[in-house]
This record gives structure tokens, sequence and C-alpha cells, in this order.
């Protein structure tokens, strides 16, 4: 995910549900989206690395349909 990207850019993509949101809103949207991102790269880190120790290594664990 592109942390640098403007509200505008993440929104071009959503459904128009989102879109009908005040833009206070959208952005915490947003800051969720970027948050999620990071937690699902750093928990994939951790895995790794423990899974690593044990001789097995995945790339992506987490596999969900709006990913």
């Amino acid at each position: 995910m592109d942390f640098t990207q403007s509200l505008s850019e993440w929104a071009k993509d959503k459904p128009l549900s989102i879109l009908q949101l005040d833009p206070a809103d959208r952005a915490v949207l947003k800051i969720a989206d970027e948050r999620d991102a990071i937690q699902k790269k750093t928990f994939t880190k951790w895995l790794n690395k423990h899974l690593k120790k044990m001789g097995y290594q995945t790339a992506c664990v987490i596999v969900s349909p709006n990913s």
C-alpha cells in the first residue's frame, strides 16, 4: 500500500457508499486501511521469523477477499 497517496486517489477504487461519506470519515477509513496493511506486514514478518527457527517459511499467510 502506498501511504503517500492522497485521499481522493485512495477513494477512487472504493464503493459508492464510501464516496458518499464526508471527507473526515473517508480519512478515518484510509488511516484504518493503512493500519491494517502495517499490521499484516508486521505479523507476516513475525511469523516468518519464528517459522524460520523451525525450518519453515511462508511469504504471505493472510488471505482475505478485501486484500
